[in-house]
């Protein structure tokens, strides 16, 4: 007798590839995706009432004698060096 094993997905309510507002019910059951991040409630709180980690500022670059893609080099070195300080946790 051959024996052939078959191995389903579990059950879920969802996939949220795009995020989800708000978990609708207690044991709701989604499908998450490689690099996401699930939240506690009490951490949407703080993040809603303005703790954790929130920045902002304002940043003016005055170039001049440059070529719009210098620019934009500029700016993209910017960006990365915000994204590295935010993920080392600055």
């Amino acid at each position: 007798m051959i024996q052939k094993s078959f191995t389903t997905k579990p059950k879920t309510n969802g996939s949220h590839y795009h995020g989800l507002a708000r978990v609708p019910y207690d044991g709701y059951v989604a499908e998450l995706h490689k690099g996401e991040c699930v939240q506690t409630k009490v951490e949407v709180e703080r993040g809603k009432s303005g703790g954790g980690n929130t920045y902002q500022f304002n940043v003016t670059f005055n170039v001049t004698g440059s070529t719009e893609r210098d620019a934009e080099r500029l700016f993209e070195l910017f960006v990365k060096k915000v994204e590295h300080a935010g993920i080392a946790g600055a």
